[in-house]
């Protein structure tokens, strides 16, 4: 009676698909000084619902119109349509 061997290679684990209900900063280029979250999911190429209402909209470069807002990024899309997987933009803080 033969025993099958056994791998002593590590097994990598499948990737995590993305929550959906995970939400993820993301920045965007604004056309006005003031944007809506509507305006700001058009320019992510997200729906409203895709983005979080108590996050609101931050600014972090008003001289540049730069916005950062939490989206969900399972349902965020490159311009061509297909899914967009990063890199997300959650900055370390600290002081210098």
């Amino acid at each position: 009676m033969s025993t099958a061997k056994q791998s002593k290679a590590p097994v990598e684990p499948a990737p995590a698909k993305p929550d959906p209900s995970t939400f993820v900063p993301m920045t965007f280029t604004a056309k006005s000084d003031d944007p809506t979250l509507a305006e700001a999911a058009e320019a992510l190429g997200v729906k409203v619902a895709d983005c979080d209402p108590d996050f609101g909209v931050v600014v972090v470069d008003p001289s540049k119109r730069l916005f950062s807002v939490m989206s969900r990024s399972c349902n965020t899309k490159n311009p061509d349509g297909t899914p967009f997987n990063g890199p997300w933009s959650d900055p370390r803080i600290h002081a210098y």
